[in-house]
């Protein structure tokens, strides 16, 4: 795509020219830094839920727990709305591999303040 069209993806600012002396790994580092600052004030985030035992009754509530607790706590069952999912995994991980591709000090600087 790159070499016929100029550009790796139809919709996106990723761009090359003949002349120029960036590999690939730092165009796609600059696409992928572009878009999270795109994106950065609408973060992925994913219910998910947990077991936890605490004395602070936030959940679902065993029955039993309720009467006799445990010494730390009681165990319930918890509904988090938060960022620490699998896509934003996912998105660490190829941050973190286009570190060890990307030659250029300011684009590995940006990727370091994304990851």
């Amino acid at each position: 795509m790159l070499s016929r069209h100029g550009s790796l993806l139809a919709s996106e600012r990723l761009a090359s020219s003949p002349g120029s002396r960036e590999d690939l790994a730092t165009l796609v580092g600059r696409a992928v830094v572009g878009m999270f600052w795109d994106n950065h004030r609408r973060p992925l985030r994913t219910y998910r839920r947990s077991r936890l035992v605490e004395f602070a009754i936030d959940g679902d509530v065993d029955a039993e727990t309720l009467v006799m607790p445990t010494v730390d706590g009681y165990e319930q069952d918890v509904i988090c709305y938060d960022r620490r999912n699998v896509f934003n995994a996912t998105l660490l991980g190829a941050v973190q591999i286009l570190l060890n591709e990307v030659r250029d000090p300011q684009t590995r600087q940006q990727l370091m303040r994304v990851s």
